[in-house]
């Protein structure tokens, strides 16, 4: 039965309905409602109807279609269906939901396809709701340096100063920025040993854009890394670290994961619902695992950290996104005339100042904050080496010289110089900090 005969019973016979089978360049016309007293009646019931008539098929502005384009559906022969109650600005709903996944999986086969031609061990590709779980599997290996990152910019630089820019000279400037975003998600370029030994994880946005996870390795089992740390502790060269140093490396944490979080209105988006959820729609628990705080947190102490690399991103993030807000009373009916993509950006930036990681003496290392706070740094990729560096003053000079001989044997990989043994403290933390310089250490504690 066509959907038009599903409707025609509830809407009345003069609301139209058009069904339309169209090329790549053929204009499609939205059906107009023959009497304007129906249309406003069925108004009340326009979300019902379309979730009534439209659960087999997929809206124009869902993910996946901006994934594959428009066009290529059409070109598969696939139709498109529009009603009355469709805004002038949406296309309507495409009618071949099968065709939908067909041509998503042929986008993902072909993206595959050319990864693996790159090297890389194996390429995976997953749903956005499911992948967390599996990319928290995995530890990513350190690239090597990207020369190109430095070319590309310089191109790029040499094409903005130009003040019109041709049809070929704008598709470049596309390609080079898509590269550019590549080249941050992969952290530099890797060897071709470590593509020999890693793999690339990808998963389709909410606005169809693919976010690439590249260099992961199998993480090490909690049993093997538990044996792992005992044995290390019976030979000595681990202690606890003291709790005002947990503290403190816990607040350059939190700060890094708001950091993140700010440019990531994907993983925002889950987190807010998570939380929301949580609280909302479970039985009262007694913890919940989540990292947000949802309250004004300017109170936090983060002392340490203003100076950070990632206190100064999120400031900057934040300046940006402020620049655009209206004074406070005349804020909603801004946020009512915005586009999704600027509100999930300003949702990112304002979540971000909600995440609290700070671990306390007080605090169980399994407590719901921290729980939560694993979790998103997980989502979203966190590698606090882009954030800090184990200088001598805010963390070498405060832990213990066999901590110290351990940091360096796990930096360098070979064993301390025995001339370290006689070093005074102060020397030791000097000889440490050139030793540990660009070697991307970072404790256990902030893995």
């Amino acid at each position: 039965m066509l959907l038009r005969d599903l409707l025609r019973p509830i809407v009345g016979a003069r609301s139209g309905w058009t069904s339309l089978r169209l090329s790549p360049s053929a204009k499609i016309k939205k059906s107009r409602s023959a009497s304007g007293t129906t249309q406003t009646a069925n108004a009340r019931n326009a979300h019902h109807l379309r979730h009534l008539l439209t659960q087999q098929k997929v809206r124009s502005s869902d993910r996946r279609v901006q994934f594959i384009g428009l066009d290529r559906y059409l070109e598969a022969g696939g139709t498109i269906e529009r009603d009355l109650f469709d805004h002038d600005d949406e296309v309507g709903y495409l009618n071949d939901r099968v065709l939908v996944d067909k041509l998503v999986q042929e986008r993902v086969d072909e993206i595959t396809t050319r990864l693996k031609a790159e090297g890389w061990s194996w390429v995976e590709y997953f749903p956005e709701a499911d992948y967390w779980k599996r990319l928290n599997s995995f530890d990513r290996l350190d690239g090597k340096s990207a020369e190109e990152e430095a070319t590309l910019h310089v191109e790029l630089d040499a094409l903005a100063y130009k003040e019109d820019l041709s049809e070929q000279e704008q598709k470049r400037e596309a390609e080079i920025n898509a590269r550019l975003e590549e080249l941050e998600a992969a952290k530099g370029e890797f060897t071709d040993e470590q593509k020999a030994r890693a793999g690339v994880l990808f998963v389709l946005g909410y606005n169809g854009e693919l976010t690439f996870h590249y260099g992961l390795v199998e993480r090490v089992s909690k049993a093997r890394r538990d044996a792992d740390s005992a044995q290390v502790q019976n030979n000595g060269s681990v202690q606890e670290l003291s709790g005002a140093l947990l503290a403190d490396l816990t607040r350059q944490r939190t700060v890094a994961i708001r950091a993140e979080l700010a440019s990531r209105p994907d993983v925002a988006l889950v987190a807010i619902t998570h939380h929301l959820a949580a609280h909302s729609l479970y039985e009262p628990q007694g913890e919940v695992p989540s990292a947000l705080l949802l309250r004004n947190s300017e109170y936090l102490d983060l002392r340490g950290t203003e100076e950070s690399k990632a206190m100064a991103r999120l400031q900057e993030l934040e300046a940006t996104i402020g620049g655009q807000l209206p004074p406070i009373d005349e804020l909603w009916n801004w946020l009512c005339k915005q586009p999704q993509e600027t509100i999930l950006k300003l949702l990112a930036v304002a979540l971000a100042r909600t995440v609290t990681a700070v671990q306390l003496p007080t605090d169980r290392a399994d407590c719901g904050k921290l729980t939560g706070a694993h979790a998103l740094a997980a989502a979203l990729g966190l590698d606090m080496a882009n954030w800090w560096t184990p200088d001598g003053d805010h963390y070498l000079a405060r832990v213990k010289r066999e901590q110290i001989f351990a940091a360096i044997e796990d930096a360098t990989g070979a064993p301390v110089d025995a001339t370290f043994q006689s070093l005074k403290k102060k020397d030791l933390v000097q000889k440490a900090e050139t030793l540990l310089a660009g070697k991307r250490w970072v404790p256990l504690e902030l893995r």
